[in-house]
């Protein structure tokens, strides 16, 4: 199973828009879940590398393809946030010292 196949699963599919629906409606449980889920990004990568990689190998029952895909889609999503993260603190600490942006002028070129 590759990254493509998943993604365009039906169940996949499905989760995805119930998630995004009850997250932009604000049912509390799917909130709680999203929440808790986007939280521990670090921890569930963690946790998929060393099943994927480590036990789906030696243990015949585990699927290695499809917990390296899982394993790598969390992955994705925790470099996001990292780097959402750092620019966001960037951004901030450019802004506590009072420094304003400038723009490329043409003219001066």
């Amino acid at each position: 199973m590759i990254v493509k196949d998943l993604l365009t699963d039906p169940l996949t599919v499905a989760i995805g828009v119930a998630t995004a629906v009850g997250h932009a409606l604000g049912i509390k449980f799917v909130v709680a879940i999203s929440t808790a889920v986007w939280t521990q990004l670090g921890t569930l990568f963690s946790a998929l590398s060393i099943a994927s990689w480590t036990l789906a190998p030696s243990v015949p029952w585990l699927s290695t393809q499809l917990l390296q895909t899982v394993a790598l889609a969390i992955g994705g999503l925790y470099v996001l946030k990292r780097l959402y993260r750092a620019t966001d603190t960037i951004t901030e600490r450019v802004n506590r010292l009072g420094v304003k942006p400038r723009g490329i002028r043409l003219n001066s070129l």
